[in-house]
């Protein structure tokens, strides 16, 4: 069977990642108690972890998959 039917996004890093950065920046928005260089380097931060773990994710999906002998749809 596809091992991408497994996956479940509640339990992804990246995920969680991108959503505590949405609640954040929404706070932001709404309250002014954030100064903007403060929102600056947690958006920085938050970005890059995002991305870190979602190359990270890609890379050990395609290392699954390559050890199962075939490729995925999409790699």
């Amino acid at each position: 069977m596809n091992n991408i039917s497994n996956y479940n996004f509640l339990k992804s890093k990246t995920f969680w990642t991108i959503i505590f950065l949405f609640a954040f920046n929404g706070f932001s928005a709404i309250s002014t108690q954030v100064p903007a260089n403060v929102v600056l380097v947690v958006d920085a931060v938050f970005s890059t972890l995002a991305t870190v773990f979602h190359i990270s994710g890609v890379n050990s999906a395609v290392s699954a998959t390559l050890q199962g002998g075939h490729p995925l749809s999409g790699q």
